[in-house]
């Protein structure tokens, strides 16, 4: 039996995206740079086992638990970060809404 591979090479999962349109603020959250609102993911981009972070439960366990599922499909920070308000809850969301645009960049 040969060993596990220590890392299995994922297709790039970050490159720009094509039809982003740096105005379209239905395109992502204005709080995201523009680098983060360009990322782009594979169609199969699909992290499993996570529930939506609703405010109450431990950050630092549900981050832990997010980036795994993340990973797990072959995510690196950006697409973590870009993919980020999928998983947040309404009052989680409505929180990014109101940071000043271009504030977060990673």
């Amino acid at each position: 039996m040969q060993p596990l591979p220590i890392f299995l090479e994922c297709p790039c999962l970050s490159r720009p995206r094509r039809d982003y349109e740096p105005g379209n603020d239905l395109d992502s959250f204005s709080a995201f740079s523009s680098r983060l609102r360009a990322i782009q993911w594979l169609a199969t981009f699909k992290p499993t086992g996570i529930e939506k972070y609703d405010g109450e439960s431990d950050p630092k366990m549900w981050l832990r638990t997010y980036s795994i599922a993340v990973r797990a499909v072959c995510g690196d920070n950006d697409i973590m970060a870009a993919y980020f308000p999928v998983m947040m809850g309404r009052r989680a969301r409505n929180w990014l809404e109101a940071l000043p645009a271009s504030s977060i960049n990673s």
